[in-house]
């Protein structure tokens, strides 16, 4: 499993318009193949603004 995080942010004028938190997480199998993947977005700004989450999985052939 890898975890990655980052933050984004806009200032108009000196005012936060936007702040978001970005969290992915990435499950790979035994011999390293990506087999699962899943994005939540927080809106920082305004905490009662419900977590978006997109989960993605993989398959090979």
């Amino acid at each position: 499993m890898h975890i990655i995080d980052w933050k984004e942010k806009a200032v108009s004028g000196g005012e936060t318009e936007y702040e978001i938190k970005y969290d992915c997480e990435y499950v790979y199998d035994t011999n390293g193949y990506l087999t699962e993947s899943k994005r939540t977005k927080t809106n920082i700004l305004y905490p009662e603004a419900k977590p978006v989450a997109t989960k993605t999985l993989y398959s090979y052939e």
